[in-house]
């Protein structure tokens, strides 16, 4: 449930950053990319699978 919570977007790569690309000034100018590894329990599924961690 975390990443439904506090990610939204659990998808490839490439989708993820379009994700953050349409919804950049929700975020902080630092932020670099939007597309993170998973953690906790989807750590099994880095590479295949990322998130856009920390929605505002």
């Amino acid at each position: 449930m975390r990443y439904f919570r506090d990610g939204v977007v659990l998808e490839s790569r490439s989708f993820v950053g379009g994700v953050f690309n349409l919804s950049r000034e929700k975020f902080g100018s630092k932020r670099e990319t939007g597309a993170q590894k998973p953690r906790g329990a989807l750590t099994d599924l880095a590479g295949e699978n990322w998130s856009l961690r920390d929605w505002p």
